[in-house]
């Protein structure tokens, strides 16, 4: 409107039949229009950064989790005022859980990535978990006598709870036909305390018979070297008795558990 009359004012003026102060006064109410648009254009601007910023305070409104799972614990309560560093609830996705399993150092173990472990928990006997090795730690924890392994096991029905205690066994080797004695059957050799006998029943005597081991698992003892399988031992209790007594069986014969035996391993 305010160009309109500018270019009528300007019009008149060049046929010299209009005043120039007009053609001033149009001319200012142009620029004058124009820093109203100016002005106009700033507020709209403004009015869509505050509306980016009043959408983006609304999401704040929303605690969204990073994972899928179940919701273990609520630490605020509705109205409760939160920040950045107060949590707000635990998700824990149980789909899959991660156990933290010890491996003895004292027993010699090829435990590698990728091998499979079976999981079983004390509160669910009839059920067995298989799990994966995940990582093995390089160090040592509890002054060197454990290695950290971590195992990821499937948990399809959700039965295995956090902090959970389970036994993973991880099978490195098969033995068969293995030797096997019950590991209280074995005796410290009174002049070297670092290697392990075996009392053998033979004719009315008890003889001390040193042995080389190798796995023990579930109370068992592997015999590499020193028994033959059949051979009468005796399985517990025989700590200090002079080599060469001669035994006398109270009742019967010897028990089939207190003979050598072969099994796989």
């Amino acid at each position: 409107m305010a160009q309109d009359t500018e270019s009528r004012n300007r019009k008149l003026v060049q046929m010299d039949v209009g005043a120039q102060k007009d053609l001033v006064a149009a001319k200012s109410q142009v620029e004058t229009a124009k820093s109203q648009l100016l002005a106009a254009k700033a507020q709209v601007q403004d009015a869509a950064a505050a509306e980016s910023a009043a959408k983006t305070q609304v999401t704040y409104t929303v605690v969204k989790s990073p994972i899928a799972g179940v919701v273990a614990q609520r630490y605020l309560n509705v109205s409760d005022s939160a920040d950045t560093t107060t949590p707000i609830a635990q998700v824990v996705d149980l789909s899959q859980v991660l156990i933290e399993a010890s491996l003895p150092t004292t027993q010699p173990a090829k435990v590698t990535v990728g091998q499979t472990a079976e999981v079983k928990a004390k509160s669910l006997p009839a059920v067995t978990f298989t799990g994966t090795v995940h990582s093995i730690s390089p160090v040592t924890d509890n002054q060197g006598t454990t290695v950290g392994v971590r195992i990821f096991c499937s948990n399809p029905k959700y039965d295995l709870k956090e902090g959970m205690p389970v036994t993973a066994l991880i099978t490195t080797a098969v033995h068969p036909n293995a030797m096997v004695v019950p590991q209280t059957a074995l005796v410290s050799d009174p002049s070297d305390p670092d290697k392990q006998m075996v009392y053998v029943f033979k004719d009315g005597k008890v003889n001390r018979v040193p042995v080389t081991t190798g796995i023990v698992q579930d109370g068992d003892v592997e015999v590499l070297s020193g028994l033959t399988s059949g051979e009468t031992i005796v399985s517990s209790g025989a700590y200090g008795v002079p080599d060469g007594t001669e035994v006398e069986p109270q009742s019967g014969p010897l028990r089939e558990n207190s003979k050598v035996s072969s099994t796989g391993y």
